[in-house]
């Protein structure tokens, strides 16, 4: 049985499992930087599907990325939601979009997705290195197409000459991306028997993150605070060292700056003094919502005053 299809069958949430994932990884990383020269192999990570040996308190916090767990979490959620998805994802043929958030979660998500969900084990190729020949792929063999918006265009890609290739290699395709009708081979959109969509940050994401962080959870975040949080935020804000509530306050901090809670300015047809700049202004306004709503002709709206 593949990783996903066990995975798929878990009873524990799937954001679990992947922030256990990221603990282990962050622990095998400081043993091969200290020197450790065990002959464990690292390359496949053990990874819990059942609530059986839960990790000691002492191994709760192994200063994971706050960026990596939030992509661990939403991805998790996501899945969650349609695990016959992720059973799918390597069957022959299959063809998988995960839609996220934003361009910043991106490759996170790609990487979780190869090393966590499917696993090092798995033979995976990415779109821009597939072979030429007429060789077929391994079993499980998938193919990742991974898009960022570069805003160079609003129209969908017909990029579709590698998606051939990966067809004929008669492999497994995931596309990720942020605007997947948009920055995906058009057929590939096409052809998509399932659609990923991982959700925004939310207050029980951020509180999740904390928590993975830190140890210890934040109590409640507020969910409009969440929503304008980005991954870079998160790791501008959260450290395991500050603990929870500093973390979260540094974060609502940030934010709130961010957010620009100053005063409102004033309407112009609150402020006085200015004369007759005020009235033309107000009437050109008025003639402008006309105009835009088809009401007035152009040649008809209040010329500027000398």
């Amino acid at each position: 049985m593949t990783r996903v299809k066990s995975l798929a069958a878990s009873q524990r949430p799937l954001a679990e499992v992947l922030i256990d994932a990221l603990r282990t990884e962050t622990k095998s990383t400081r043993k091969s930087r200290a020197g450790s020269h065990g002959n464990a192999d690292h390359s496949q990570l053990y990874l819990r599907f059942d609530d059986a040996d839960a990790p000691d308190q002492d191994d709760i916090t192994q200063n994971v990325r706050p960026d990596d767990v939030a992509a661990a979490v939403l991805l998790g959620r996501a899945f969650d939601r349609d695990r016959a998805a992720l059973a799918k994802l390597q069957n022959l043929d299959a063809i998988t979009i995960v839609e996220v958030p934003s361009t910043e979660y991106v490759g996170l998500v790609a990487r979780l997705i190869r090393q966590h969900l499917i696993g090092n084990d798995a033979p995976v190729l990415e779109d821009n290195s597939l072979p030429k020949d007429d060789r077929l792929g391994d079993a499980g063999t998938v193919v990742i197409f991974r898009r960022v918006d570069e805003g160079k265009t609003k129209k969908p890609t017909s990029d579709n000459g590698d998606l051939a290739t990966a067809i004929q290699l008669r492999c497994a395709i995931l596309g990720i991306a942020s605007d997947p009708d948009r920055l995906l081979p058009r057929d590939l959109v096409r052809l998509a028997e399932h659609r990923i969509v991982v959700p925004p940050l939310d207050g029980a994401a951020v509180g999740a993150v904390i928590e993975a962080v830190t140890g210890r959870h934040p109590g409640a975040v507020d969910d409009e605070l969440a929503r304008r949080a980005t991954l870079e935020n998160l790791m501008i804000a959260v450290r395991a060292d500050l603990g929870a509530e500093r973390s979260l306050a540094r974060l609502t901090r940030l934010l709130d700056h961010k957010g620009g809670h100053a005063e409102p300015a004033p309407r112009l047809s609150e402020l006085h003094g200015l004369g007759e700049a005020r009235e033309w202004g107000l009437a050109l306004a008025h003639d402008l919502k006309d105009y835009a709503a088809g009401k007035l002709p152009w040649a008809a709206v209040a010329p500027a005053r000398s």
